[in-house]
């Protein structure tokens, strides 16, 4: 299934090491493999005086483990990827029961905050072509078919410049993607996820009327109750 090119390194040394063999070119994207989710991790590296930010990871406190054995894995702790040409991003909710009966919400188009990498916008039915919404719908489809998930999975997509769809990220859960289908679908997503991940027949997903979200983040650096 498609999605972008990416590289691992284990360390800052190794990826200066690897831009200063023009294997790795400005601007590009870092993306965390621990505990990265709705932007948490996503830093895209436009020149040297960024390059500080890669790599960079919290510490992480844990009790004292009584050990028989120590077993060593090596596991690259962060991704990079070059910068993708996008022209949309695209999310796709589908659900699946365990019957392997799936069926998918509309397409829609979202809109992502420039430094924050969260969505702030989506809008329903997304901007594009009836061929394009198939071609992206039964990606999603067979996204979820591959991983044999039964439940909801929220698929995000890049639409590129070119016109091809990459894979960018899979949620398998009711997603913000998804929210809107509360007010505007016949079955909400989250009736959907109870009747997929109890094995009855999966709801109606037609669309009432176009639908719209605002995600309010707040102002940056904000802290304490909300006003």
């Amino acid at each position: 299934m498609p999605t972008s090119s990416f590289q691992l390194y284990q360390n800052l040394d190794d990826l200066k090491a690897a831009i200063d063999r023009k294997e790795v070119t400005y601007p590009f994207v870092q993306k965390s493999r621990e505990a990265g989710y709705d932007g948490k991790g996503v830093v895209v590296i436009k020149d040297a005086g960024m390059i500080e930010q890669c790599l960079a990871g919290g510490c992480v406190i844990e009790p004292l483990v009584p050990i028989d054995k120590e077993i060593a894995v090596v596991v690259a702790r962060n991704s990079i990827e070059p910068l993708v040409p996008i022209d949309k991003e695209i999310a796709v909710v589908v659900a699946r029961n365990s019957d392997g009966d799936c069926r998918s919400f509309e397409p829609v188009e979202m809109q992502f905050h420039p430094t924050a990498n969260l969505v702030e916008l989506l809008f329903c039915p997304a901007a594009l072509t009836p061929k394009q919404a198939s071609e992206v719908t039964q990606l999603a489809r067979k996204v979820i078919e591959t991983y044999q998930l039964c439940g909801l999975l929220a698929v995000e997509f890049f639409l590129t410049k070119n016109g091809e769809w990459l894979i960018n990220e899979v949620a398998p859960r009711p997603h913000n993607s998804g929210h809107h289908t509360i007010d505007s679908c016949v079955t909400s997503q989250f009736q959907q996820h109870l009747r997929a991940i109890l094995n009855w027949p999966l709801g109606d997903t037609t669309e009432r009327q176009p639908a719209a979200m605002i995600n309010l983040l707040g102002a940056d650096g904000h802290t304490g109750p909300v006003a």
